[in-house]
Order: C-alpha cells, then sequence, then structure tokens
C-alpha cells in the first residue's frame, strides 16, 4: 500500500483496508486482516495469537480461520466469510 493511503499512525485507514477485502485480492494477509479488525472494534491483538483457528469478538461471536506458519495470505473463501461477518455485524 502506497503512503496516501496511511492513516497519522502509519497504518492503512479502515475504509482502504475495507476497500481491498472487498476487491477479494489473492495477496490479503492476515496482518491487514488483524488491523482491519483492530479498526472495527472487534480484535484484542493479545486474544488469540496462539489459537490460530478463529478471532472471538467483543460480542461472544467467532470467525473461522485457519492459519498455517508458512502460509501469510487468506484464501479466496476467508475472504468473503469476513465479508459476510463484518457486512452482519454492521461494520461495511
Amino acid at each position: 500500500m502506497g503512503r496516501k493511503f496511511l492513516g497519522k499512525s502509519g497504518f492503512p485507514r479502515k475504509s482502504e483496508l475495507v476497500k481491498r477485502l472487498l476487491s477479494e485480492p489473492n495477496d490479503f494477509n492476515f496482518a491487514e486482516l488483524k488491523l482491519l479488525l483492530i479498526h472495527c472494534g472487534i480484535f484484542d491483538a493479545s486474544v488469540n495469537e496462539a489459537m490460530k483457528s478463529a478471532v472471538f469478538t467483543d460480542r461472544g461471536e467467532y470467525i473461522r480461520l485457519h492459519k498455517t506458519d508458512l502460509c501469510t495470505t487468506l484464501k479466496p473463501y476467508q475472504i468473503k466469510e469476513i465479508a459476510q461477518f463484518l457486512r452482519e455485524r454492521g461494520e461495511l
């Protein structure tokens, strides 16, 4: 991502991450997902570092994920599931 997409903190803005997620890129990575979920107030970085299979939210919901140490990008089905989840929560 270019500098024009970065917020004051030096991280991509929520709007740019949402736009990127909805374009269903083949290189959307777990770091971008984590930052998007933090922007949405869903993910506490200390909650789920070891689990790697689900992200639990403040409302008791969870997003099923499977992350291996070798794979840093999300699969197309994961991007679609996350987009649907965020729509249902009213974040998109």
